[in-house]
């Protein structure tokens, strides 16, 4: 019995060692395949979306006339007061009106467009007095006097009271002029002219109504 278990476990480990020996050598591990490697994961930036403004519903440059077109269609409703418009040919007649009235005022007399000539004096003064004042209502009325067309005074207000002005005399003659330079807010110029010697005498003495802008009263004095 015992050489038979023997002889039992000498086959065994014999045909354990002839299969180690045939499947040892022959049998080769299976590498892992490889696989190419994974490309590299390109970053995409973020595109760049165009900036959005909100439109401006009150000046929208795409379309300029839409505000003005919005409001005109809603002309429905006035919230404001409507405009008011001059009548232009009433104010035409208004101003005719005005200047008539300002011309007829004084006197009820129209505009004198003349020039005066209050004639010709000889005297042996060194020199004369002229005395000049508003001959009927203060309203603004000026004067400018002249000696041998050289403008001697300027400009002379006409008020209630006497202006004087002292006046040299030259040898031979002396033409005085005395223009209107304008008419006041009553009427035409009117203007009251004394003039006296050295003496104290009255030499001259003139006046004029409703004179018109530009006009003139002359007086020629000869020194003897």
């Amino acid at each position: 019995m015992k050489h038979f278990l023997f002889l039992f476990l000498f086959l065994v480990l014999a045909f354990k060692g002839n299969a180690q020996a045939e499947f040892g050598p022959k049998f080769k591990p299976i590498p892992p395949a490889k696989f190419p490697a994974a490309p590299k994961k390109k970053v995409i930036p973020p595109a760049e979306l165009p900036k959005i403004e909100q439109p401006n519903v009150f000046n929208s440059p795409e379309n300029p006339n839409k505000a003005s077109t919005s409001i005109t269609k809603s002309n429905d409703v006035d919230m404001f007061p409507k405009e008011k418009f001059i009548n232009v040919g009433e104010e035409y007649l208004k101003k005719m009106q005005k200047d008539v009235d300002k011309t007829l005022n004084e006197n009820n007399m129209p505009l004198l467009r003349r020039n005066f000539d209050f004639g010709q004096i000889n005297t042996k003064s060194k020199y004369v007095i002229v005395r000049v004042r508003d001959f009927i209502y203060v309203d603004g009325d000026l004067l400018r006097i002249y000696q041998n067309a050289t403008i001697l005074k300027e400009q002379v207000f006409l008020g209630d009271s006497f202006t004087d002005i002292k006046i040299l005399l030259g040898e031979g003659f002396n033409k005085l002029d005395f223009e209107a330079l304008n008419t006041g807010t009553s009427g035409g110029n009117t203007a009251e002219i004394i003039i006296i010697d050295d003496q104290k005498k009255v030499l001259s003495k003139n006046y004029w109504d409703n004179l018109a802008t530009g006009f003139k009263g002359t007086i020629l004095l000869v020194k003897e």
